[in-house]
């Protein structure tokens, strides 16, 4: 909401924009009072996923590093935060949206030694909670990229009803190769797998 990147932020706008048969119509700037941390010194936003058409979840660093899940609704143009939860010393990779009550989320907790884990956010009307833990499972591997490429963080892609696949490139399994990861979600139990 500044053109300068030195002056600290202390809200973040939204804006609702939809599609219509001629092209787009935008409504007018919300303003979301939940502090976030100066852009230039690391991400403020970290990940936005629909939980439905009207519902979506944002994850947000806050000034002291914490990071925050923030649950929305949408009426129109108008957006209301309904909920919120401090998850701090977590690092988000992202996720994928699974249907309109549940979004499966990619992360790791504290620091980069840690294994990287997947879990649910489960929406039920205004209001959302976190599924079970599930530590991400040795990978398959397979020949790909050139030894001297660095590590990327592929996305989650939906493969199947239930299934999802990661694929991630760089020195995870072995210098030159692709290593992959599949998830399945449970619906009757909100876990994965």
């Amino acid at each position: 909401d500044n053109p300068d990147r030195a002056v600290e932020p202390d809200h973040f706008l939204l804006r609702v924009i939809h599609r219509t048969a001629d092209g787009f119509v935008a409504g007018d700037p919300i303003t979301i009072n939940h502090p976030v941390c100066k852009p230039n010194n690391d991400q403020g936003l970290k990940l936005m996923g629909a939980l439905g058409s009207n519902h979506f979840i944002m994850i947000v660093q806050s000034p002291d590093w914490g990071d925050n899940i923030l649950l929305f609704r949408r009426q129109d143009f108008s957006v209301t935060q309904v909920q919120s939860m401090s998850k701090p010393d977590t690092d988000w990779w992202g996720g994928h949206p699974y249907d309109d009550t549940r979004y499966i989320l990619r992360y790791r907790e504290d620091n980069s030694g840690e294994p990287v884990r997947y879990r649910l956010v489960i929406r039920s009307g205004d209001s959302f909670s976190l599924g079970t833990v599930m530590p991400r499972p040795v990978p398959t591997s397979f020949p790909g990229l050139a030894s001297g490429e660095p590590q990327t963080f592929g996305p989650l892609a939906k493969i199947g009803p239930n299934t999802f696949r990661e694929i991630r490139g760089g020195y995870v399994w072995q210098p030159g190769y692709l290593s992959s990861w599949h998830l399945t979600v449970n619906p009757s139990t909100n876990t994965l797998s």
